[in-house]
């Protein structure tokens, strides 16, 4: 597994602190956070990653390791994820997302949330 630099698990918590959606975030090790929501909106727990191209493998390693995770979220700026990832981990009950694609998908719930796809990646 890639390790996360200081600077991007830094500006993971620097942003989520200045999201509107977002109560307060904890870290709990080992990369996971709860992230406690606004708006009676309820917890997430999710588990960053920075991996240049995630990968099905990528998805199966991270959750054999955090099974009880809402999310992943790749936290790196040039970080991206395959179209097969992304549906591996939604046919495995949780979401995968960028971090800017993660910022938009904090202020929805349930099949919102889960099914979240950015504008730009809606018109392609």
């Amino acid at each position: 597994m890639n390790e996360i630099k200081d600077s991007s698990r830094d500006n993971f918590q620097k942003v989520m602190h200045g999201n509107r959606a977002v109560k307060y975030i904890e870290h709990l090790g080992d990369d996971v956070y709860l992230i406690e929501r606004t708006e009676e909106r309820p917890s997430l727990k999710i588990r960053i990653a920075s991996i240049y191209i995630m990968g099905c493998g990528d998805v199966f390693e991270i959750t054999a390791q955090n099974e009880d995770i809402d999310a992943i979220v790749l936290v790196g700026y040039c970080d991206k994820y395959s179209n097969e990832a992304k549906k591996t981990a939604k046919d495995n009950g949780f979401a995968l997302f960028t971090l800017s694609e993660f910022m938009s998908a904090l202020h929805r719930t349930g099949k919102s949330f889960m099914n979240y796809v950015p504008r730009s990646k809606k018109d392609n």
